[in-house]
């Protein structure tokens, strides 16, 4: 703090810059509770850090798998000698579907605001802006993670796709040991 007196004068005058404000620090979980599309009766809680550190293709093909289809429902493999086996239709469907989910998929956060008195407490602001809804891209993805309370994952199955009438059947039977 510098002070300095007019000639003559025995004023003192502060000429230092005001105290920044008082930055608070909000503690968040450990967990960040993802949920896919409107599903609010199914929402699964994922690591933070681990979500931060598989990045947001890694991410991308975790919920893949957890939401819409996963290699353990895959049928056992039986050689087909009149055309592909319903194994090679899994796989291709599969392929196909994450590629799919992997360009079309959305990721709509949630983010911790500070909100009480001086900032003692956490608030969700759901991923609405002025403009529209917020979604996640990859640049800056462990940035921004550490500050989401919640992620909806926003997708749908495309028209036609590989193996799509045996789907059903896949997703029925219980995931396989092997």
């Amino acid at each position: 703090m510098s002070r300095s007196a007019p000639s003559g004068s025995s004023t003192v005058v502060d000429n230092s810059m005001p105290p920044p404000p008082a930055y608070y620090t909000v503690i968040l979980p450990p967990q960040i509770i993802v949920a896919f599309n409107d599903h609010t009766d199914v929402q699964t809680a994922w690591g933070r850090e681990g979500i931060a550190r598989l990045g947001y293709h890694g991410f991308a093909r975790a919920a893949f798998d957890a939401f819409v289809l996963h290699p353990s429902h895959a049928p056992r493999w039986s050689f087909s000698l009149f055309g592909k086996s319903e194994y090679s239709l899994f796989w291709e469907a599969y392929d196909f579907l994450r590629e799919d989910f992997i360009a079309r998929a959305k990721f709509v956060p949630e983010f911790a605001i500070q909100s009480g008195v001086g900032g003692s407490s956490v608030a969700a602001c759901g991923g609405r802006a002025a403009g529209g809804t917020i979604m996640l891209q990859p640049v800056g993805w462990e940035e921004v993670v550490r500050n989401l309370v919640s992620i909806r994952v926003v997708y749908s199955l495309p028209p036609e796709f590989p193996g799509k009438a045996l789907l059903g059947k896949w997703l029925r039977r219980a995931p396989s040991k092997s």
